[in-house]
């Protein structure tokens, strides 16, 4: 009787772990490649990254740290959309910042914070809304660990909000400070929604590009079947996460054969999903009204278009920097990284097959609006602005960092952008102010002469050579009367404490034709400039 239950049971064993072995090989067939638990669990992670409500997923679904699933949006009269509200705890109140249209974690933000405690909110769409949750912790160590902030407690909050694009973030920061908000440093991550969205979802229905994301479908009176087809679309995406929360249950984490049966019911979803979807885009009748709308404009060239985008992108953060210094508070921005920024990442066979899509509907936004977002942020220094171009973070970077074909990255990558962003948020903003440029008012065509320029260091960093501080010419400008375009390094050995001077000797040459010209000089590090520009207009003349 004993030997026959344990054959009984072997034979069980065995054809479980065939299934499974069958269900591996079926599951490497149908999505292209090697599975392993742990990608499964991280492309179950991404269902839930727009929907559901404000619980929370099991550990494990992109990485090891709990994820929380973004909240359906509503409309705000103020920000265009915020979370909807979740549901009241039992005995508790609903915290302000969550009734504000928040997510918890902005709770922080409210109320006197003790003298050693530092707070810092961070701005954006999804992708920095995902960094706090998955590395908002390493930001605030890291902080933490430096000397600028050693024996303070750094804590890092999201008031970032998926789909949110400028001027939502300026909206966004105004709203929270007249309820109340109270951050010692904001930090502003943007830059691929405000290229990628408008040309997609606002400019062919011919909706004001500077409307929030998905405008004309949330407000437009809409008729019975666009209606249905919403509905449709927000049922099939309520059940890819619910579905996607269902698997990660540990009876069903680690199987093949549930993973199979996961992966055969979710793509059928996102079969119907597509499908609801396109229905929705063939609707193009759904009202013109300036609520639909908004202002008249005329979108002209793409080339326009673009550069229309980034000026209002760089205007809104101009702004985000001035109410920031009003209030006392630290303002950074960050350009964020995106994998279809030609160049900007070693793609790895899995990015290749799960986050690249040739004919991605956003991938000639990012490739023709990257370009004007890095050529307006050269007024970085000349507006105040202490910015810095991320799109190039991973160029270094050979293992897997996106996980969909969108742009969001997993919690490696999340973790690469808070190294990077601590390193510039330790050493303090950089500042520097003109002491004195004796430029000539006129000078002779093709005669060398030379400027003491003296500069004041007016921001919280040391200035070293090392830290490849330098004094150069103003970026996308011709200096003229410096053939050799070079910049000038802090003198060897030198150090440059805030509030102290330093002295750089321009040796310049004068053109060999005639007429007025300008020269244009800035503080740099690792070649972002900061502090205002010195700018100087001298007459070439040829007398001779």
């Amino acid at each position: 009787m004993r030997g026959r239950a344990t054959r009984l049971l072997a034979l069980v064993l065995v054809s479980l772990s065939t299934l499974e072995i069958v269900s591996f090989g079926a599951l490497c067939v149908l999505t292209g490649g090697l599975v392993s638990y742990g990608r499964l669990q991280a492309r179950r992670g991404h269902e839930v990254l727009d929907t559901g409500d404000t619980e929370t997923l099991p550990e494990g679904v992109l990485g090891d740290r709990p994820v929380f699933r973004a909240d359906d949006h509503v409309l705000h009269p103020f920000l265009g959309s915020v979370r909807r509200r979740g549901r009241k705890r039992r005995g508790g109140r609903v915290p302000w910042a969550v009734e504000l249209g928040f997510d918890r974690s902005a709770q922080v933000l409210f109320g006197k914070s003790p003298r050693q405690q530092v707070i810092v909110a961070v701005f954006g769409g999804s992708v920095a809304d995902i960094f706090v949750r998955l590395s908002g912790a390493d930001l605030a160590a890291a902080l933490e660990a430096s000397d600028r902030f050693a024996g303070k407690k750094v804590t890092v909050a999201s008031a970032a909000l998926g789909g949110f694009k400028q001027p939502q973030q300026l909206m966004a920061l105004n709203f929270l400070l007249v309820n109340g908000a109270r951050p010692a440093i904001v930090i502003n991550i943007d830059g691929f929604n405000e290229v990628a969205f408008p040309p997609v979802d606002l400019v062919p229905k011919h909706v004001w590009p500077f409307f929030p994301r998905d405008w004309y479908y949330r407000v437009a009176m809409l008729g019975p079947k666009l209606r249905l087809s919403l509905g449709e679309i927000a049922y099939l995406r309520k059940s890819r996460a619910q579905l996607a929360e269902l698997f990660s249950k540990p009876w069903s984490r680690w199987s093949f054969t549930a993973g199979l049966v996961w992966h055969l019911r979710d793509r059928r979803l996102g079969f119907q999903t597509t499908r609801a979807e396109a229905t929705v885009l063939s609707e193009t009748q759904l009202g013109d009204s300036y609520q639909t709308l908004g202002p008249a404009w005329n979108p002209g060239a793409l080339e326009d278009l673009y550069r229309g985008l980034a000026r209002m992108w760089w205007e809104s953060s101009v702004q985000m920097q001035r109410l920031s210094s009003a209030n006392g508070i630290e303002y950074y921005h960050f350009l964020q990284p995106n994998q279809y920024v030609e160049g900007s990442k070693p793609l790895t066979t899995e990015e290749r097959r799960v986050a690249y899509r040739e004919d991605h509907e956003y991938r000639p936004g990012v490739e023709a609006g990257y370009p004007e977002l890095r050529r307006i942020a050269r007024r970085a220094g000349e507006d105040g602005v202490s910015f810095h171009d991320f799109s190039y973070l991973f160029k270094e970077a050979t293992g897997t960092l996106y996980l969909d074909d969108c742009c969001h990255f997993n919690e490696d990558g999340t973790a690469i952008l808070a190294e990077a962003i601590a390193e510039i948020v330790a050493r303090g903003r950089d500042a520097a102010e003109v002491g004195s440029a004796p430029f000539p008012r006129t000078t002779e065509c093709g005669q060398s002469f030379a400027v003491d320029m003296r500069m004041r260091n007016t921001g919280e960093s040391t200035w070293r050579r090392t830290d490849l501080y330098e004094l150069g010419p103003v970026l996308g400008t011709k200096e003229v009367f410096r053939s050799d375009g070079h910049r000038l390094p802090i003198a060897s050995g030198t150090e440059v404490a805030p509030g102290e001077r330093t002295t750089f000797r321009l040796e310049l040459t004068a053109p060999v034709a005639p007429g007025p010209y300008e020269t244009r000089w800035s503080m740099m590090r690792e070649g972002t400039p900061f502090g205002a520009p010195i700018s100087k207009r001298i007459e070439v003349r040829c007398d001779s």
